[in-house]
Parts: C-alpha cells; structure tokens; sequence
C-alpha cells in the first residue's frame, strides 16, 4: 500500500505548492491538444505542442508560448487563439525546456532556455536564431525561466537552481549582479 499525505503534515509553503500544483495539473492537461477548435475555446494546440511554458503578447499583437516538452515557440492569433504554427523551430539556437519569453525594445524575442541555463535571442519577425544573449551560466545563472526588461531596460532573470534574480546589461547581455538573493 501507498502513505497516504496529509495536508497537516505539510509546511505551510509546502501545502500551498501542492495545492497550485494540483490546479495547474488539472488545468493543462484539460487543455485541447488538437489543432482543432470547439466553441469558446481560446487555443487549440497544434500538433506536436506540449507542455506550455512562458507566454508573451508580441508587438504584433499574437501570442507566442513556449512549448517545454518540444523545445519550440509556437504563435497564436492573438485575437481568436488560432494556430500560427511554429514560431521558433524545435532546438533552434541550442533552445531546451523555453520557460520564460519576453519581447524587447528592439523588437527580437528572448527566451530562457533552462537545461543550457542561458537565455537566446531570436528575431522577432522571422523567429530565426540571433544566438546566446546571455551565455551558459553567466553571472550564476542557473534554471532559468522568468525574465524580463526592466525600466531601466536591463534585462532581469529568475535563476531558480540559485533562487536569485540576476540583472544583465539590456544591451550586451553582460552580467551586472544579483538583484535579488535567498538572503534578501
């Protein structure tokens, strides 16, 4: 027989994790993964799409969602949820488990990708590889997934394995430091 968990067993944090776990399970894998639509349905998933990561509204106006278990960015009308195809092609540019995207200033998508703990940069009109922005492990970073452009136009990233958020110049993709630290 299996032990069975109890909820007062568990911290706090602990049961609260479980619990948003637990929804975001129910909720993705409830989720279409055909390409087809029914009615009052947003997205219906193309083909090959599996597990959505990070998503972003582009300057176009569509949603471009990463799709963790492909390792590929696919697009969305931004309007009626209609499949694009993809964005960003399965690896392109070293990409492995995209999490975190963001749009910048300059109109390139960036997106972290988490298994080579760098984040990429892709163009934001064709989707093709720009190369690493912030190299492998830059400045500790470690599991990426969230980011995004400051007001200052850094580019700020979460580091899950280090629980930090890293701060790298908006321009270079050089690191500057560790904005925020366990400690903090």
């Amino acid at each position: 027989t299996l032990p069975i968990l109890s909820m007062s067993t568990l911290s706090a944090k602990r049961r609260s994790v479980l619990a948003g776990l637990i929804i975001l399970s129910s909720l993705f894998f409830s989720l279409p993964v055909a390409a087809q639509q029914a009615p009052g349905d947003f997205i219906g998933f193309p083909a090959g799409f599996d597990r959505p990561g990070g998503l972003v509204f582009g300057p176009d106006g569509d949603l471009y969602v990463g799709s963790v278990n492909t390792d590929a960015v696919q697009r969305f009308d931004g309007a009626t949820g209609a499949s694009k195809g993809t964005f960003v092609g399965i690896g392109a540019g070293g990409l492995d488990v995209p999490d975190g995207l963001v749009f910048g200033a300059d109109g390139d998508l960036y997106v972290s990708s988490g298994v080579t703990n760098e984040v990429l940069r892709y163009d934001g009109v064709s989707g093709e590889s720009k190369g690493s922005f912030v190299a492998a492990g830059s400045g500790g970073l470690s599991g990426p997934t969230g980011l995004t452009f400051g007001p200052d136009g850094e580019l700020y990233v979460t580091s899950t394995a280090t629980n930090e958020v890293l701060r790298y110049d908006g321009a270079t993709g050089e690191p500057k430091d560790a904005f925020i630290t366990a400690s903090n």
